[in-house]
């Protein structure tokens, strides 16, 4: 057992332990083929590993960096890895794999999150830019390197869920399981890749289970090149993108396509767009297929099961399942297994299982809401207010009343159009029932890096919002 897991600590530690506990004896029940497996996965020692500042970063050169950090680190289980350059943050993961110790991925790099890890993970420290840029500095040249190989179990990564829905938890990954999700994640890009190296360029952070997935570990285990800075603007992911050779691969989310779409920006040909973190509409998946000359790929998972299924939106309503993921639909969500999660997961998403491995989303059980009797989603009445002509943006929430009727209000971002337009177009497609009662216009709704909306903001949001004139609170 590694040192990660020896180490004394919190609850929250306590239940790390057993959950890596639990996944040992699923390594040992599935036979993984070594004990310990190579922190890269095609080994070229000249091969391109990252676009950086301008010019290329081999292989070879990535691991001279790694093993400079790793000389520098202190003698701690964890290491909090805040790298907001996409290179610095490779660098660090691999230096903190070389140590034998565990990157932890706090949900925010906000200050006051940051420091309620440190104190729940005493023996935790912080690696950040100018910390890897110092041990750059100081790295050997040569032509020489071995290949770290890691630990099948060693704890590799602990991710923290967002908490837009409860209290932030741990789940723990292992290098093994890396090592098969990845595999399947690459199966999946194949048909649009090709069977040689691809480039990657991702609008999302490192520091997201999604951006793990595919920025980090691709480059790492798959042979892609990434390129670093992270780019979000239209201009900028064309700019990017001409640096990268063929075929290209765009990793991003819903809200970042949706402004790339509507630009009218010229981009480089791009065999691949891959889009996670929120619900990729048909439409909007067909605009940006039209627009960029590509195919997309909406991949589904979480951070409890890493990616776990796909399907090419513009066309298919229905998830095909990965290779060594079974579902179990339950009355409050599915219990999701697969050989890299240590026990079945329940995710709060409903599922209906199909022939040929294939699933489709029924909604998820803390979605679901009743008022007057009468049962709907509020992601459907979401999708419905997104419909309107000239709501550029929105969401719709329930209140958090208690002892009476909780009521809807939609948060939108529509300069152009008035309430009445909006209520009208609601009515002619929901039940009265489920017609927000307030709607709150705002400049921007506060979605995070990802996209996404955590309830908390969303509920500020409403507080400091403008009511529409007329709106019945």
């Amino acid at each position: 057992m590694n040192d990660a897991r020896r180490a004394r600590g919190p609850p929250v530690a306590s239940m790390i332990r057993e959950s890596a506990h639990r996944m040992s004896s699923v390594l040992e029940t599935q036979a993984v083929p070594a004990p310990r497996l190579p922190l890269l996965g095609q080994w070229q020692p000249g091969a391109r590993l990252a676009r950086h500042c301008g010019r290329d970063i081999s292989q070879l050169e990535y691991l001279q960096d790694v093993r400079a950090l790793a000389r520098l680190l202190p003698d701690r289980h964890y290491a909090i890895n805040l790298c907001e350059c996409s290179y610095h943050f490779l660098v660090a993961f691999g230096a903190v794999l070389l140590r034998g110790q565990t990157n932890l991925l706090p949900a925010s790099r906000a200050e006051a999150v940051v420091a309620e890890v440190q104190r729940d993970w005493e023996s935790s420290h912080v690696v950040d830019d100018a910390r890897v840029v110092a041990a750059i500095h100081q790295a050997e040249r040569g032509t020489q390197a071995d290949i770290p190989l890691i630990a099948g179990d060693h704890i590799a990564v602990i991710g923290f869920t967002s908490g837009s829905t409860g209290q932030p938890r741990p789940h723990p990954k292992t290098w093994a399981g890396f090592v098969q999700s990845t595999a399947n994640n690459v199966a999946a890009l194949r048909p649009l890749v090709g069977d040689a190296g691809f480039s990657i360029l991702a609008t999302v952070p490192p520091q997201h289970m999604y951006g793990i997935e595919m920025s980090v570990l691709m480059p790492l285990l798959a042979g892609a090149t990434l390129y670093t800075r992270r780019s979000l603007f239209p201009a900028d992911i064309a700019a990017s993108l001409a640096e990268l050779d063929e075929p290209r691969v765009l990793v991003s989310t819903p809200i970042h396509l949706c402004v790339l779409a509507s630009s009218g920006q010229r981009v480089p040909a791009t065999a691949a767009v891959v889009s996670a973190t929120a619900p990729l509409s048909a439409e909007l998946a067909l605009r940006v297929e039209q627009a960029l000359d590509t195919v997309v790929l909406e991949v589904f998972g979480s951070t409890e099961t890493c990616v776990i299924g796909n399907r090419r939106t513009a066309t298919e309503d229905s998830w095909q399942l990965m290779d060594q993921v079974s579902l179990s639909p339950q009355p409050d969500g599915t219990l999701v297994q697969a050989p890299w999660i240590a026990q079945a997961t329940l995710l709060q998403d409903l599922v209906e299982c199909l022939p040929g491995r294939r699933f489709v989303v029924r909604g998820r059980h803390a979605d679901q809401i009743e008022i007057a009797g009468k049962r709907a989603s509020l992601a459907d009445v979401t999708r419905r207010l997104l419909a309107i002509e000239g709501v550029r943006d929105g969401v719709v929430v329930q209140d958090e009343g208690q002892g009476r009727v909780r009521r809807l209000t939609a948060i939108v971002v529509a300069p152009e159009i008035d309430q009445a337009a909006i209520l009208a177009a609601l009515r002619k497609s929901l039940d009265a029932a489920f017609v927000p009662r307030r709607i709150v216009r705002v400049a921007e709704l506060p979605r995070n890096a990802l996209g996404k909306l955590p309830r908390q903001a969303l509920l500020e949001c409403m507080r400091s919002g403008a009511d529409a004139p007329g709106s019945a609170v």
